[in-house]
């Protein structure tokens, strides 16, 4: 039941084929059940030769190296044993002609410092953006006729940037495989609010700064230390989180 389709063809078998005797056995020890079924051996045999696993309700990184291990084609399988005990260790796993899953066209992995900390950066980012909003809901009234406007504007500008910050977040600790294209997709958008946010704290600020000195000071600052984020602090960590130029 643990042999691989090549071993059981007759065929040359080389350390991939220990990759897939281990895939199945780590399959079977996170769902307890043969990945080509439990019933007579002829029909197990038959099954790993000819079909695909039997789905596993297990963390993505995790299924995403079993099945790899029991590739039908032993090329297809893990480069080396020690690409595999990578793998196992670092929640990453690497493909031929591509770089690791959780860096998904990275040079860091999911494990790495800075990888964790651009998604913290990420969270605070996001926590301060939308602790910002109770602070320009307060201030409204002060900013004259376009104040309820100027809110409103912060809102649909916070909703924006700073959810999506919090779905890189999630993307990055739960599918890192899908991290490239989530920041591929959404990152004009969250530049645009990081922008917008910028601005109208900035701008609100200077509004309020001669009779409201003290909460205009705290919108200009936390304006200047978002266009510091995007314009310095963000390029910083994703270079060192994603290897970017």
């Amino acid at each position: 039941p643990y042999m691989a389709p090549e071993q059981l063809l007759g065929q040359p078998t080389s350390t991939r084929t220990d990759q897939f005797a281990f895939g199945v056995l780590l399959y079977e020890m996170l769902t307890g059940r043969h990945p080509f079924g439990s019933g007579a051996l002829p029909t197990t045999i038959a099954r790993t030769i000819a079909t695909d696993p039997d789905p596993a309700d297990v963390p993505p990184y995790l299924w995403d190296i079993i099945s790899r291990a029991i590739q039908k084609n032993p090329e297809e399988r893990f480069q080396s044993t020690a690409d595999l005990a990578e793998a196992l260790t670092s929640g990453t796993l690497s493909t031929p002609g591509t770089k690791p899953i959780g860096t998904i066209g990275i040079s860091g992995t999911v494990g790495t410092g800075a990888f964790r900390w651009w998604r913290i950066h990420q969270l605070i980012v996001a926590w301060v953006y939308w602790a910002m909003v109770f602070v320009a809901w307060h201030v409204h009234e002060w900013t004259g006729r376009w104040g309820i406007l100027t809110f409103f504007a912060t809102l649909v500008i916070v909703i924006v940037g700073a959810n999506t910050r919090f779905h890189l977040a999630f993307t990055a600790s739960t599918y890192p495989e899908q991290l490239a294209k989530q920041r591929a997709t959404v990152g004009r958008l969250v530049y645009a609010a990081d922008i917008g946010f910028a601005l109208l704290m900035i701008g609100s600020g200077l509004v309020i700064v001669g009779d409201h000195t003290g909460w205009g000071a705290v919108m200009v600052a936390f304006g200047l230390g978002a266009a510091l984020g995007f314009l310095i602090i963000e390029p910083t960590t994703a270079r060192a989180a994603f290897g970017e130029q």
